[in-house]
């Protein structure tokens, strides 16, 4: 039996969304006639259990930032690996970066010095080993020069969904997830959950965010002084919209009264490796009215939330049916929660989410992604069109099914709530004063440093994690998937959902609303060895923010 949810979608008026595109002049002016549909990365499928490829980190000679480089062209995005489950990624990795300096030399990082020369992998979501050479990054890091042969078996019980690949060297992982080094992963199978999907055209939909033409990647403080003067903007921006808006009242999400909303941003943003910014030509998604369509979204974006809507010319959202997020399709864990329906859908950097869209029909309809506050210290987010709506018809091809001969497994329905609670820990997620300086548990990151914890194979934790900064950060770990309890004090209950990256928000004055309570679960034998937990924000992570976990026996 189909069971539709209805997720929270907030208290926005139609009338107020349409007012808050005037104001904020993100809105639908494009035509899709002067638009070019958008177009998929390469693609490698695996064959006889295997998916093998080469890629080579080098600088974009454009934009002196780090890319892919595979089957001899550089980016915009690594190519997407198709996998199914017990399928082994064997993927050659070659380091052709300069020489620059040395990765997190203090000296240097209080110059402001930008470094781009170590670099290495981490499949981000996926049920794979954190003992080399598979998904391992603390130790494993590649010179100028030098390469790398990860071997990356894929369990037969692993969800199928969407996940990617980046780069995640400490002190280096922003400039070289903002320079293009990302890339996507699907692992096959969705289809045995969801036969609705078997015939949809499939769309794959990547968000990468980039520092603006010319300016380089800042360090922590630099980064204080430019958020300032963007807030700064915001307050004179807000200021001038209120009288407008004195009529209406808003979330703080939305409101071109907040700063944070009405703050132009700093990160520009392509989609599918196309400039969404204001371009000569759009980005385009033909779907016509009544299609329906398969969308598999995925922010690769270091620092840049997205809460992705599809918005119609007058401020209206058409409804979409959420059937897997971070790579956990709903039934995988509970066959009576087919889907959850939502007119929008927030992802922190890292996130990823599958639905089902039908087109609206009519002209004048954008993907958009509106507004994010992330805080007064945080990065400016504010709404933004990411494409066009052609409403024509899409004949593209439909998922890449997975062997014939693996069948859907399932696990019972939030299965991990039936263990004990192991152990019950808390952590806290700080800045300092100033904001160049990142904690947890007031410790910044040295990968030299002892696991900050050590939980057993086989058992399961309850995790609350505390944000005292202001701004919103995005806890992400490794190797494993979690189960959100609550965020900001308010149960999920039926909606509670499997991620492995969840938004940490502020305070706003209640009692708990700045803390996250998450059930982890340790229980795979698979994951046993030492990886790493952090904010996905990445100028936070190369910041300090991020702590080392081992599991053992």
């Amino acid at each position: 039996m189909t069971v539709s949810r209805t997720a929270r979608t907030g208290a926005t008026t139609i009338a107020l969304i349409a007012l808050t595109a005037a104001i904020a002049g993100p809105a639908s002016s494009q035509s899709s006639s002067s638009s070019s549909e958008i177009t998929q990365p390469p693609e490698v499928r695996s064959a006889n259990g295997v998916a093998a490829l080469t890629l080579t980190a080098v600088v974009n000679p454009t934009t002196q930032l780090p890319e892919f480089s595979f089957n001899g062209k550089i980016g915009p995005i690594g190519p997407t690996i198709r996998l199914n489950p017990g399928d082994t990624l064997k993927l050659n990795y070659h380091n052709r970066l300069p020489v620059t300096g040395g990765a997190c030399a203090q000296s240097n990082i209080s110059a402001g010095t930008d470094f781009i020369d170590n670099t290495n992998l981490h499949y981000h979501g996926m049920k794979v080993s954190p003992n080399p050479p598979s998904d391992q990054v603390i130790t494993t890091l590649l010179g100028p020069g030098s390469s790398y042969a990860y071997s990356v078996p894929v369990p037969v019980d692993d969800s199928p969904g969407l996940y990617w690949y980046h780069a995640h060297p400490h002190c280096e992982s922003n400039r070289q997830v903002t320079g293009g080094t990302t890339g996507t992963l699907i692992v096959n199978g969705i289809e045995k959950y969801y036969p609705q999907v078997e015939t949809m055209p499939e769309r794959i939909l990547i968000v990468q965010d980039q520092y603006p033409a010319g300016s380089v990647v800042v360090d922590a403080r630099q980064r204080v002084v430019r958020n300032r003067q963007l807030h700064a903007q915001g307050v004179a921006r807000a200021a001038a919209n209120r009288a407008l808006l004195a009529a209406h009242r808003a979330t703080a999400a939305t409101a071109p009264t907040n700063p944070d909303c009405a703050a132009p941003p700093f990160f520009q943003a392509t989609l599918n490796g196309k400039p969404v910014d204001a371009p000569a030509t759009p980005p385009q998604i033909s779907i016509g009215p009544g299609q329906q369509q398969f969308w598999r979204v995925v922010d690769e974006a270091a620092n840049l939330p997205l809460d992705i809507a599809l918005v119609g010319p007058n401020g209206q959202m058409a409804p979409f049916r959420v059937i897997a997020r971070d790579g956990q399709p709903l039934s995988y864990h509970d066959q009576a929660g087919e889907y959850v329906q939502v007119t929008h859908y927030l992802l922190m950097p890292a996130s990823r989410v599958e639905f089902i869209i039908e087109g609206p029909g009519g002209p004048g309809w954008t993907l958009q992604t509106l507004c994010v506050d992330n805080g007064p210290a945080g990065n400016p987010a504010p709404q933004r069109v990411l494409a066009t709506i052609n409403p024509q018809n899409f004949n593209g091809p439909p998922v890449v099914h997975a062997d014939d001969n693996i069948p859907a497994l399932q696990k019972p329905a939030f299965n991990i709530r039936t263990y004990p609670v192991a152990q019950r820990r808390t952590f806290t997620f700080s800045e300092d004063s100033t904001g160049t300086q990142f904690f947890i548990n007031g410790q910044q990151f040295d990968p030299n440093s002892p696991p900050m914890v050590t939980p057993k194979v086989g058992t399961v934790e309850e995790w609350t994690i505390v944000n005292t900064a202001q701004e919103i950060h995005a806890f992400h770990i490794h190797q494993i998937h979690f189960l959100v309890e609550s965020i900001g004090g308010a149960p999920t209950g039926p909606d509670a959902a499997f991620l492995d990256t969840v938004v940490l928000p502020i305070s706003n004055g209640a009692p708990n609303s700045n803390v996250v309570k998450l059930l982890m679960d340790f229980t795979d034998p698979i994951i046993v060895g030492t990886f790493v937990f952090h904010c996905h924000i990445l100028e936070h992570e190369d910041g300090g923010m991020m702590a080392k976990i081992q599991v053992v026996q």
